[in-house]
């Protein structure tokens, strides 16, 4: 259900709410939002804290994003340990969460677009917990999923629920592959990736982006899709910007972030290229600026140029895409060979200098 005490999903809108207010504070500096947030988490816990866990549970059966994210990272912005705490208390939705914590797949029949933002908000309980049994549900339910649960696209979910998976035949209509779920799942395959790098990840990506996200958006501004039909004989429907507007809208205006946001992943001296889009990366750990020059998908070559001051010895790590046999590499001009199999990564160890290609 998505009523509480007929009213509308209200721990969803309080999401948006937390969720606008984290992003003033972390991306427009606006210590003000910040202030508002943190009592708004005040006076959330004052609602929630004389429930008896039974009416906890009920309270989570209805749609509530990731309010479970929200207050990891309200506890992480003001240093306050006692927000960390409300989200394991409050957001245990035990029906959900039990299963994964144990690393079952029972999501058959669940709306799925409510599960996978609470997902996110266990991946950043992980993080700030070190709890393997966070890690565990959240690998489970990516590679349920990605591996099992998605279409050739990257998308998933029928009239927004997720179904079994020998349904796969019925279910090919014009309601499949909500696109607020891609963000989130893609927002969520970052986490993971953090974690444990693997080429498969980002093929995920990649997939997604291609087919489901740059393809909801139309050809007018506003206009922003929101199921992508599997079906045989199909057409999209755009949404207005007055007239026609879905929680795909807001998501759809978020998406174009994407393009970018996990194309580049770093750690010390190493750098991992995990999209073929064209883009520039300032690295300023490293002092290094990097362009990539690509037309891909309609063209399937990259080139990459790097620009620094001195030289700096770097591992560039190129991934191999699923769908390339064999990738064609050369540095400044001169073949260089490579060993390693589609869905995986070659790495190009060397002194790099300016203007290297």
């Amino acid at each position: 259900g998505f009523s509480i005490n007929d009213w509308w999903v209200p721990n969803y809108t309080l999401h948006k709410l937390f969720a606008g207010l984290r992003d003033a504070y972390r991306l427009a500096g606006s210590k003000k939002a910040l202030e508002v947030e943190r009592k708004l988490a005040d006076w959330y816990e004052t609602v929630v804290k004389n429930l008896d866990e039974a009416n906890i549970q009920k309270l989570l059966d209805s749609e509530w994003g990731g309010l479970n994210e929200t207050f990891v990272q309200l506890a992480e912005d003001t240093g306050d340990s006692r927000y960390l705490a409300i989200a394991e208390k409050y957001f245990n939705h035990k029906r959900i969460f039990d299963p994964l914590y144990e690393g079952r797949d029972q999501l058959d029949n669940l709306h799925a677009n409510t599960q996978v933002p609470k997902i996110v908000g266990l991946a950043e309980l992980y993080e700030q917990t070190g709890d393997a049994k966070y890690r565990r549900a959240v690998e489970t339910f990516w590679d349920s999923v990605v591996n099992h649960r998605s279409f050739a696209n990257g998308g998933h979910s029928d009239a927004e629920h997720f179904f079994n998976v020998s349904l796969f035949p019925q279910r090919l209509g014009p309601k499949n592959s909500e696109t607020c779920n891609i963000n989130n799942m893609i927002r969520l395959t970052g986490h993971v990736f953090s974690w444990e790098p693997k080429a498969a990840q980002m093929d995920f990506v990649e997939r997604a982006l291609l087919n489901q996200i740059l393809t909801q958006i139309g050809r007018k501004p506003g206009e922003y899709g929101y199921f992508l039909s599997q079906a045989p004989v199909a057409m999209k429907v755009f949404s207005t910007p007055e007239g026609a507007w879905w929680c795909c809208v807001g998501t759809g205006m978020e998406n174009p972030h994407h393009y970018a946001e996990q194309a580049y992943f770093h750690k010390g001296d190493t750098l991992w290229i995990n999209l073929y889009i064209a883009s520039r990366l300032n690295w300023k750990e490293q002092g290094v600026a990097l362009r990539q020059t690509t037309k891909f998908p309609e063209s399937d070559i990259s080139k990459f140029t790097l620009k620094m001051k001195a030289p700096r010895t770097l591992n560039l790590k190129f991934r191999h895409p699923y769908w390339c046999e064999k990738p064609v590499v050369s540095v400044n001009g001169e073949p260089v060979e490579v060993a390693s199999e589609p869905s995986s990564y070659f790495t190009l160890s060397r002194e790099w200098k300016d203007g290297d290609t």
